[in-house]
């Protein structure tokens, strides 16, 4: 990961004054720091998803997309396909892919992040 980079885990992600996400990742710019974290601040939102699949890739997809939030990617537990959704806007996300497991994942909002499913550790 870029050392411009920080990430954090599970966090309340407060879009504005009344509207909140708990992400499982949320990316943003070190200068910018968590405490300055918002939708204009937020990089990637990474959601891992099993029973809650559906609404990660239905309706909080679209939160998210609505907030400008530039990249998503939501990632099924068992099966480790991820759908990447990019070009946020009011209807949601104009491009989504899916990348199966063994594939590369490729920021586009995090220029040097790469990540392949495969090849992480299972705990």
């Amino acid at each position: 990961m870029p050392d411009e980079v920080r990430f954090a885990v599970e966090t309340t992600f407060r879009l504005d004054e009344d509207s909140f996400v708990e992400p499982d990742f949320i990316f943003f710019r070190k200068a910018d720091g968590l405490a300055n974290l918002n939708p204009r601040t937020a990089l990637l939102a990474v959601e891992v998803a099993d029973s809650s699949l559906k609404w990660d890739l239905g309706r909080k997809a679209r939160i998210y997309a609505n907030f400008g939030i530039p990249e998503l990617w939501v990632i099924e537990a068992v099966d480790r396909v991820t759908h990447v959704h990019a070009r946020p806007g009011l209807e949601g996300y104009g491009e989504i892919s899916r990348i199966e497991g063994n594939a590369p994942l490729v920021s586009t909002s995090v220029v040097g992040l790469t990540v392949t499913l495969s090849e992480l550790e299972d705990i």
